[in-house]
């Protein structure tokens, strides 16, 4: 088994591999989308494969312009795979050593974005966890759980609120007081680690 970067031609191989991810939110024309535009570069785009078989793929997204990725979006390991954390860490291991070897100073985070109610569903389940055991044994160990909503037109709009009152303000420091206050005492793990790593100031700023 070989682990390394991609290339051009593996573009297609790839593209028919997240086809068949039960959890992934990236589809074929998200992916052409970043690949095309340089956010899913061939650098950040590792695989696992075996006797020419792809095996295992992370892809990592970045801005064109900058020189390292700053998320994993995917992690895809083949259903016929019995070790699917071990090999998953493999590939994450051997990207995070590139990144690093060419500068980056941390790792990049993993995003799943799971449906609602995922862990009701048996088969989510297991595609978490053994993407859990691989993140963590590539060196992510923090998890952060975030809930999202989305407001659709089916549901109408609540009547406007009377609580809320606008006024012009004359320049940026009273958004800054409101940053900083806000931060301390914050429960949300990424505001704590900014604070705890940059200071109330600069994470205000």
């Amino acid at each position: 088994m070989v682990v390394r970067s991609a290339v051009e031609s593996d573009h297609d191989r790839i593209l028919a591999f997240i086809a068949r991810d039960p959890i992934g939110w990236v589809d074929a024309d998200t992916y052409r989308r970043y690949q095309t535009s340089g956010s899913y570069g061939i650098d950040r785009i590792w695989l696992a494969e075996g006797d020419g078989r792809l095996l295992a793929c992370a892809v990592w997204y970045g801005s064109p312009t900058t020189d390292h990725p700053l998320i994993l979006d995917c992690l895809w390991v083949d259903s016929d795979i019995g070790a699917k954390a071990a090999l998953g860490g493999a590939v994450l291991r051997a990207g995070h050593a590139a990144f690093q070897s060419s500068g980056a100073q941390h790792i990049p985070e993993y995003h799943l974005f799971l449906k609602p109610a995922w862990q009701n569903d048996s088969e989510n389940r297991l595609e978490v966890e053994w993407r859990r055991v691989a993140a963590r044994s590539a060196g992510l160990t923090n998890e952060l759980e975030r809930l999202r909503y989305e407001w659709t037109s089916d549901v109408g709009l609540a009547p406007p609120s009377t609580r809320l009152v606008f006024s012009s303000q004359p320049g940026d420091e009273v958004f800054l007081d409101v940053f900083r206050r806000v931060a301390v005492g914050s429960l949300d793990q990424e505001t704590q680690d900014t604070v705890a790593a940059e200071g109330l100031e600069r994470h205000a700023r």
